[in-house]
């Protein structure tokens, strides 16, 4: 939507390019557009405009003279860049949209746009002032009263686009229904809202101590910030330093040098009031919404209303003309119910490091008098995480204290395992997402003034049989937080109010909803749910949110913790003994009672051969999506085996480009074509990915197997030294470090969960690599991946967006519907599912 831009203004350009923009409609205007582009080049691509930031283990010297050799040539003396700085800024016109959206979904923007001067004062942070409290979530927010009144679930701020011309400051808030329909519909209520909590801004003097917390945590973040990836930290840098003098490249986004509270009010005052605002609701019940906002033409709400047509996205939206300011302004009960935040008590202070030598010599001993011979045995080396405690403990714990990063951050994991559960069911699987969404409810407000801080939570799961907590951060106050998750967590049927479940119950419906809505991810769920005996169908689990009452939860939650196991990995800056405190904790709060944790069969072992392979097909969920997709997979082995797991991955290595260069470039199959493996609970596979508007996803299955025939000539052709190339690849792959202590501390939850505690894994794999002959990967290839190969399992997962089409319904003998899943699994061996821990 263009909004109120005019004509002429460089916003209004089509960004993306497309081949009706650079091709198409070029060519009807007799355009010859490569002749544009090579003018626009020789204009701008000059050494005064252009910025060049290297990362290398090499000397400056060294860098330097790279520099010089290659890039001498570049012409220069054009001057700086084009800069729009004295374009006007973009108020009224139509200044209320109704868009369309394919996703079950109601989101109202307000956004305004700021001058781009403000790139000049970076150092005084006015718009991080304003963003930050208005995307608050503790205690007199504005997205404390949006919940409190039931209009809203979340509230995102700040800038979301700077260029040369303008800023754009949005604030979008994600609806319920009650909170569409409310005060004049179309979401306004909550729209007053937002101009409410800036009236409140307006009234309260910028406060330094706000602006001086914001400056402690970003002093905080820039002294102990984590390594980046170099690749993206350059592309950053280069770009920054259009913005920025050099001296500020690195640190200018954490940089308060000054207190402004003029510029504050400045913005507030001139720039963010309801007259200079634009209004977009974006909604999946368009056609009621467009119906309500003509609608309030009547009522003097809406002065005219017009329906207007997207050109590149190809869709309708209506436009509307508003007086904001009668309709929308403040009023003054609700900018009364609004404050400014209490003071951050999770701002960490302590920053000491431990010796990262390993134990105390009291938790030394401690530990040898408990160590068993299995405890040795899942001790690989000095550098991973090892079992500490009493070794008969039911819970277990698991740490590594951090002697490579040398930063005050911790990364905690936990694992909560329910007791006696071996199958899942869609009604439970409803009841531990409404558990965890209610939990990140009632830690909403406190959690948020932590997260500011630098310490995050996150909570997921994992069928219904487990709820994984993980909690990272710096050390000095994470111990807070942790203690307020697991005391959350224990009290949560106490602390939770209807009215909040019905709000968080409308959102989970509505993630069910949307959860097969793109087809690459309506794939995936069909391929997991063929290979897990127990992974519910989010149609079947919508039914079921939808019949959950609030005392269901109750009860379904205090009986989940009533027996259970906690799995803990802590690493980081964070000694042996605090470990075990923080362990025990956790698992006193939660208070469940030691019981049998049964493990679960879970993966499908598939049969080799035509007659055990499987197809599964379904149309697509949206009926206007106009792409199909194929998931071609290729089930492997059990990934404790060390020698099929370097075997997969060297084909992996090996197949990975030419997948995307054949099928999509070459025969130009789909616009989304990608290669990899699948680690499914234990399970190696191998996965080919297509999504095409051209063809059917049936079709695909055929060009695939081509594909992968004909492969295998390359493979046995392929010359020693090319060969080892990509050994040599894959081996330094596999030797990267982690880069940060929470990227650590992922590699080794996911060893200690799904790989049977095998922390030294990577390792064995390098061995197992190095071992591998051509001629051992090439008799693996045609034996388990080529088709007709005796060993090979396939799935094939097409989704359709017409069964009728190229590829057909047909008879295949394969296809295997969704409710027949049960009976298939109960027919067939399935694969052992090792993820919940017997230690």
């Amino acid at each position: 939507m263009s909004g109120p831009i005019p004509e002429g203004h460089p916003a209004r350009k089509f960004g993306w390019g497309n081949k009706k923009s650079l091709k198409d409609d070029p060519a009807k205007a007799g355009i010859a557009v490569r002749q544009y582009l090579v003018e626009h080049y020789k204009e701008h691509y000059r050494a005064d405009r252009m910025n060049l930031v290297l990362i290398s283990g090499e000397s400056v010297d060294v860098m330097e003279s790279w520099v010089r050799s290659q890039f001498a040539g570049v012409p220069g003396s054009r001057g700086s860049r084009t800069r729009f700085d004295e374009l006007p800024l973009c108020r009224g016109g139509c200044n209320f949209g109704v868009v369309p959206s394919s996703r079950a979904q109601h989101k109202v923007s307000v956004s305004f746009h700021l001058p781009s001067w403000l790139e000049k004062h970076y150092g005084k942070k006015a718009e991080d002032y304003i963003s930050h409290l208005v995307g608050h979530e503790g205690k007199g927010s504005l997205l404390a009263l949006l919940k409190e009144r039931e209009w809203a679930t979340d509230l995102c701020a700040g800038i979301a686009e700077q260029t040369s011309a303008f800023w754009m400051f949005d604030i979008t808030v994600t609806l319920t229904e009650q909170g569409l329909a409310a005060g004049p519909g179309c979401g306004l209520a909550a729209v007053q809202a937002v101009f409410g909590y800036l009236d409140m801004l307006r009234a309260s003097p910028p406060r330094k101590w706000i602006w001086d917390e914001m400056k402690a945590i970003s002093k905080i973040k820039w002294d102990y910030i984590d390594e980046e990836d170099p690749s993206d930290y350059v592309s950053q840098i280069s770009g920054d330093l259009h913005v920025v003098p050099v001296e500020h490249a690195l640190n200018w986004s954490f940089l308060h040098e000054s207190f402004d509270a003029d510029l504050v009010l400045q913005l507030l005052n001139e720039y963010m009031r309801p007259e200079h605002a634009q209004i977009h609701l974006q909604t999946n019940e368009y056609d009621a919404q467009s119906a309500a906002a003509k609608a309030l033409i009547d009522a003097g709400v809406v002065t005219r209303a017009s329906v207007a047509h997207e050109e590149w996205f190809d869709f309708d939206f209506l436009e509307c003309h508003m007086d904001i300011p009668s309709v929308c302004g403040g009023d003054a009960d609700t900018t009364r119910a609004f404050h400014l935040p209490k003071k951050n008590p999770y701002i960490a202070e302590n920053f000491s490091l431990l010796s990262g030598r390993g134990p105390t010599a009291a938790a030394a001993a401690t530990t040898a008098a408990t160590a068993t011979a299995a405890e040795e045995i899942l001790r690989p080396s000095q550098h991973c995480p090892r079992r500490i405690g009493p070794a008969d403990a039911f819970h277990p714990t698991y740490h590594l204290l951090d002697d490579k990063f040398r930063l005050p951050k911790v990364a905690t994991f936990f694992r909560f395992t329910r007791s006696g559960v071996r199958s899942s069911s869609p009604r439970e699987v409803a009841m531990t997402h409404l558990v965890i969404k209610l939990l990140e409810e009632v830690l909403c407000e406190e959690a948020y003034l932590a997260d500011t801080a630098g310490l995050h939570y996150s909570i997921y799961m994992d069928g219904c049989s487990s709820i994984d907590f993980r909690i990272e951060g710096f050390n000095d106050k994470i111990d807070q937080l942790i203690s307020l998750v697991f005391d959350s967590f224990s009290r949560l049927e106490t602390l939770f109010k209807d009215d909040a479940f019905q709000r968080v119950k409308e959102s989970v419906v509505r993630h069910y909803q949307n959860a097969l809505m793109k087809p690459t991810k309506h794939a995936s769920f069909l391929r997991l749910q063929t290979l897990k005996h127990h992974h519910e169908d989010p149609r079947d689990v919508k039914a079921e949110v939808e019949g959950i009452a609030a005392d269901d939860v109750r009860r379904f939650v205090s009986s989940v913790r009533a027996k259970g196991r906690l799995t803990t990995l802590i690493t980081g800056n964070c000694g042996e003994e605090a470990a075990l405190v923080i362990a025990k904790n956790a698992a006193d709060r939660i208070g469940c009672a030691a019981w049998d944790v049964a493990p679960v069969e879970s993966v499908l072992d598939m049969q080799p051969g035509p007659e055990g392979w499987i197809l599964r097909r379904e149309p697509v969920f949206n009926p206007q999506e106009g792409n199909s997709c194929i998931e071609y997979y290729l089930q492997i082995g059990p990934a404790a085996d060390v020698q099929r797991r370097a075997l997969l991955d060297l084909v992996d290595q090996i197949l990975y480009e030419p997948t995307y260069n054949t099928l999509r470039t070459k025969q130009q199959l789909g616009y989304i074509v990608s290669s990899g493996t699948r680690l499914t609970q234990g399970m190696l596979g191998l996965c080919i990915t297509i999504q095409s508007k051209a063809h059917s996803a049936t079709s695909m299955e055929g060009r695939i197997d081509e594909f992968l025939a004909s492969f295998a000539g390359v493979l046995r052709d392929m010359p020693d030294d090319e060969f080892q190339k990509n050994v040599n690849a894959l081996i330094e792959h596999k030797r990267i470090k982690a880069m940060t202590i929470s990227d650590q501390g992922e590699r080794f939850w996911d060893a200690l969960i799904h790989r049977d505690a095998a922390f030294d894994h990577r390792e064995a794999d390098v061995a197992a690599i190095e071992a591998t002959s051509k001629s051992d990967l090439v008799a693996f290839f045609e034996h388990d991946v080529a088709p007709g190969g005796a060993g090979v399992r396939k799935l094939v997962v097409c989704v359709e967006k017409d069964q009728g089409g190229e590829g057909g319904e047909g008879g295949d003998s394969r296809l295997l519907d969704r409710h027949a899943l049960a009976a298939y699994f109960a027919e067939h061996k399935a694969y052992l599912d090792e993820s919940v821990l017997h230690v």
